[in-house]
Parts: C-alpha cells; sequence; structure tokens
C-alpha cells in the first residue's frame, strides 16, 4: 500500500505534463504578463480574399493593407515570459479582434479570463477539427469574430452588425473556400447545440494590438497536481 501511495504523485505530475505534450494547452496563469508577436509563418491554415463589415467598419480589398482582403485562419502565435523564456512558437491561436493588426515584434501581455463562455466551449468541442483545416480554421475564426463584434444578440456570419460581406474566390489564399462554405461552417460553429467540451481558455491583451486566445490546463488538473505535491511532502 505505502508504494502505490508513493506512486500517486508521479502519477500526478504525468498526467499534468501530458496535457502539454498535446501542444495546445500552454503553462499561462491568468494575470501573468507574457510577451507575444505573430509567427513567421503569420496566419495558417487560412483563407484569403474575405471582405468584413465590423460594426459599421468595412474591411476589404480597397482597404489600405488588404490587397488580398482579410485573411482568417490560426493566426501563428510567439509566446515568450516576461523574462524572455520560450513558452510557444507558431502556436496554433485565434484573433480576437478583427480591427486590430497583431504585433509583429514581443509585445507585453495580460493573459485574462476569456469570455464569453461560448468562446471556451466552441474551442472545447471543434478545436483539433479546425486547427488543420484551412475553410475550417477561417470558418472558426469568423465564428470568433462573430462573437466579438456582434450586437444584434443573434449570432450570423452572413448578417448582423459584424458579418463577411463578400469572398473573392479568386484569391491565391482561397484554398477551396466558398462564401457558403464559410457561413455554413461557422453558423455551425456558433450552434450552442453543437457543444459537447469545454476548454480552459485565457486572451492576451495587449493594448493598440489584436489580442491572441490560448488553452490553459483545467483547474481540477491543478489541484490534481498540488495534491500530488502535498503527498509528497507528507511522506518526507
Amino acid at each position: 500500500m505505502k508504494r502505490l501511495i508513493c506512486l500517486v504523485p508521479l502519477l500526478l505530475v504525468v498526467m499534468f505534463l501530458s496535457q502539454f505534450a498535446v501542444g495546445s494547452i500552454l503553462p499561462i496563469t491568468e494575470g501573468q504578463i507574457v510577451k507575444t508577436r505573430l509567427g513567421s509563418g503569420w496566419v495558417s491554415p487560412r483563407v484569403g480574399g474575405i471582405d468584413l463589415m465590423v460594426n459599421g467598419t468595412t474591411i476589404d480589398h480597397s482597404t489600405p493593407g488588404y490587397d488580398d482582403g482579410v485573411w482568417a485562419g490560426c493566426y501563428l502565435a510567439d509566446i515568450q515570459t516576461s523574462s524572455g523564456t520560450q513558452i510557444a512558437v507558431g502556436y496554433k491561436s485565434f484573433c480576437m479582434n478583427a480591427l486590430l493588426d497583431p504585433p509583429f515584434s514581443y509585445t507585453n501581455a495580460t493573459a485574462v479570463a476569456a469570455s464569453p463562455a461560448a468562446l471556451e466551449w466552441m474551442w472545447g468541442t471543434y478545436y483539433d477539427e479546425v486547427i488543420t483545416n484551412a475553410v475550417k480554421a477561417a470558418a472558426f475564426q469568423l465564428a470568433y469574430w462573430e462573437i466579438v463584434h456582434e450586437t444584434s444578440g443573434t449570432y450570423d456570419v452572413s448578417s448582423g452588425s459584424f458579418y463577411m460581406s463578400n469572398l473573392v474566390t479568386t484569391s491565391g489564399n482561397n484554398n477551396g473556400a466558398t462564401f457558403a462554405s464559410l457561413v455554413s461552417y461557422a453558423n455551425t460553429y456558433l450552434n450552442s447545440n453543437t457543444w459537447t467540451d469545454k476548454a480552459e481558455l485565457l486572451t492576451l491583451n495587449q493594448n493598440g494590438f489584436q489580442p491572441f486566445i490560448v488553452e490553459i490546463p483545467e483547474p481540477l488538473t491543478i489541484s490534481l497536481l498540488a495534491l500530488g505535491g502535498m503527498l509528497i511532502r507528507k511522506k518526507h
């Protein structure tokens, strides 16, 4: 029995660390100051040629700097601790504000709890499915922007105060997307009846730049790790 008790802390630590091996869960805590930038791959997988209407502001091919319209997909974030220790390179994140540009050099960001809960339910249910497919990743990004920017109370990426107004399918970054497929996937992700799992998310807020969103360990896992530490101390 003593031997079994001694193994418990080790098993708890292995369970905790195995989450990070998956690649989507990062060792960041709420309130922590980190540094972020958009990585060298920028947005991948992605769909380009997207025109948006964001609360009365048009972002399309005529907008300076948007010759290929808006790119939607996985924003590849490089993340460091405040002291410069690398946490992640090319982390498949999503943008939390369609009106802001990402930082291209390391910029301080504060980790805060993601809100509303719909963001966590969508991530927990669909993240693994969308990050390897350009059309699904773009639709997921559109769905996140819908949650952040929509003011009508109804989620639909083809109407309201935030919506996709056009898709130029001749874009070199189209990657097989159609207007209808992006709307269909995005609105499916936004349908709460399809949500089955909830993730624990933090938004990395930085003044003047688009925030990234990341997944962290669930509170229960952290509690189990703390329990393992108590058992180790008791043993010694």
